[in-house]
């Protein structure tokens, strides 16, 4: 078996079927289709019955998006692993230019592509002359991918990983209910694999409102996280992760200032500082927090766009 696929889906009886059909239709026929059903109470395990004898359905108790895909690549057979999430949609010929990328390219872990992120369930019918994903993003691949991640994700549905690569990472961080997926591709990436791009769009990426990226200061939260863990797991990374670290934590002040959390705001200032000890911020910030409302907002507009960062102590 050349690939598995692997699907999670939780409660998504709506759109499971058209998400399968985007696998079914690939111009690419040598692989497997794992959906894995994680404890869905809206009647998407009866959708997964009536979609055909291709797939393989699985089914668990609740446990989040990662422990789904982790049972499928327990379960999956393929050199390669692809993933697509329950709401999203490949364009027919995903598979076959991922395969033949990394069969030429036996250096490389991973391979991801370009896509469309679109807003709610209808696919536009002049998707073909939208811009994609990353129109105006730098897509992380080769050397810059470590640099890269940080600012733009590989997403999931997106990517194609050689199943060993996978299994050796230890393969979904399943305490991460966001940003599992740069968590992996961060460890790939310290243990030396290479990550490359495939500047076609191959993917429609649905974006819902009951998405979890809709949270916005859990969504700097989880990052933070992630990076943190990271930064403890090993020093390769170091460079990239300091100033991407102090950004992080600014983005977390400045969202719980605007909350009116002057505890929280205070202590990102103070990991910011720690890996920043000589930066004039924390001062600044600390004035800010004393100001009244909007002369404060002011002084940390300012502070946000100050400088890069050098490395110091994690928090």
């Amino acid at each position: 078996m050349k690939v598995s696929v692997i699907i999670p889906v939780y409660n998504r009886a709506e759109l499971i079927a058209q998400a399968v059909e985007s696998v079914l239709r690939q111009s690419f026929s040598d692989f497997e289709l794992l959906v894995v059903d994680d404890g869905s109470s809206d009647g998407t395990w009866e959708a997964l019955q009536r979609c055909g004898p291709r797939i393989r359905a699985l089914r668990q108790e609740h446990r989040g998006a990662s422990a789904a895909r982790n049972l499928g690549i327990q379960t999956a057979a393929g050199e390669y692993l692809a993933f697509l999430d329950s709401d999203d949609l490949w364009q027919p010929q995903k598979l076959a230019r991922q395969v033949q990328y990394l069969d030429q390219h036996p250096e490389v872990a991973l391979v991801h592509c370009d896509g469309w992120v679109i807003k709610g369930q209808e696919v536009p019918a002049d998707l073909a002359s939208r811009a994609t994903f990353y129109a105006t993003r730098l897509p992380p691949h080769g050397p810059e991918a470590p640099a890269r991640l940080m600012s733009t994700p590989i997403i999931t549905s997106h990517l194609m990983v050689r199943s060993e690569a996978v299994k050796r990472a230890g393969g979904f961080a399943e305490d991460l209910w966001l940003h599992e997926d740069a968590d992996l591709i961060l460890r790939l990436l310290e243990a030396g694999q290479a990550i490359a791009y495939l500047p076609e769009p191959l993917v429609v990426k649905r974006d819902l409102p009951d998405g979890l990226a809709q949270h916005q200061l859990a969504y700097i939260l989880e990052s933070i996280k992630v990076q943190k863990r990271s930064f403890r797991r090993s020093t390769v990374l170091h460079p990239i992760l300091v100033p991407t670290l102090v950004r992080s934590h600014r983005l977390a002040a400045w969202a719980l200032y605007q909350n009116s959390d002057r505890r929280g705001f205070l202590c990102h200032c103070l990991a910011a500082w720690r890996l920043r000890p000589r930066s004039l911020r924390l001062p600044l910030a600390l004035l800010a927090l004393l100001l009244p409302h909007p002369r404060g907002l002011v002084f940390l507009i300012r502070l946000w766009k100050m400088g890069n960062a050098s490395p110091g102590k994690l928090s």
